[in-house]
């Protein structure tokens, strides 16, 4: 808990929850301080007026987005246009973009995502297939639907199996931690790569809504987490009380982390 204490306590980063985990049209954005060589890519908030209004090159810049660049679609989860992405090289590619969206800086993670679910205090961590290394070199628009990645596409030739930087389990356990105190949610799940650069862990996206099936035993998860709320449930001079698994922790526990492989 004293390293927790000490990440809710150094510098503030910005963390992006698109507007698609929400339902509504405008980006829902948290305060959340991170350390430990944890950051979030610059990204920036798009829309129609700005695309109209020759405004996106301004507001790229002020947002510190650099090329290339992905542009992540704000619709609700579960609309067949979600996962549907491009990727921006350059000025050129400006007119491609498809608005609203979120612009986030591109880091090149060697075509490995980490999915983690959340439930209650248990992260679960899924490795999936990402897009290849990638540079600003000035080509064409990359459109893609990020659902349907897989190891042995155009997009990801890049895999490194051997010799690539891995997740930190204990950083993201305790990455987990501080946005499940700020959004106050018990089932969640967070989008993490590790830049191969410099091993650094960026957060790149919050699903509200995430999908469990890549979760072993999801439903016996589940119901255990149910019964130790309801466990939980205090009685207040006649008010109900009821904690979450991270609020209940105590200082000397430690919440497990359980690494899933999917290929």
């Amino acid at each position: 808990m004293e390293r927790y204490e000490q990440l809710m306590n150094s510098s503030s980063f910005v963390l992006i929850s698109h507007a698609r985990f929400f339902k509504r049209q405008s980006t829902f954005s948290i305060n959340i301080s991170f350390g430990y060589n944890v950051f979030v890519p610059s990204f920036v908030n798009l829309t129609t007026a700005d695309k109209e209004s020759n405004m996106l090159v301004q507001k790229l810049r002020e947002a510190n987005v650099t090329y290339p660049f992905v542009c992540k679609p704000i619709v609700a989860q579960g609309n067949d246009d979600s996962h549907l992405m491009s990727i921006i090289f350059d000025e050129n590619g400006l007119k491609d973009i498809k608005t609203p969206c979120v612009a986030q800086s591109f880091i090149n993670h060697d075509s490995v995502l980490y999915k983690v679910y959340i439930v209650g205090d248990k992260p679960f961590i899924v490795e999936k297939p990402s897009v290849k290394n990638l540079s600003a070199t000035g080509q064409d628009t990359i459109k893609f639907d990020a659902s349907k990645l897989t190891r042995l596409n155009s997009l990801t030739t890049g895999w490194v199996e051997d010799g690539r930087a891995t997740p930190d389990q204990d950083r993201i356990k305790e990455i987990c931690l501080i946005i499940q105190k700020q959004i106050k949610m018990d089932l969640f799940g967070i989008d993490v790569i590790v830049d191969c650069e410099n091993g650094r862990h960026a957060v790149i996206d919050i699903n509200a809504f995430p999908g469990y099936e890549s979760v072993n035993n999801f439903g016996e998860v589940l119901c255990n987490h149910l019964m130790n709320l309801m466990s939980c449930v205090e009685t207040v001079s006649g008010d109900t009380i009821q904690y979450s698994d991270a609020e209940k922790a105590g200082p000397n526990e430690t919440t497990s982390i359980q690494l899933c492989n999917e290929h």
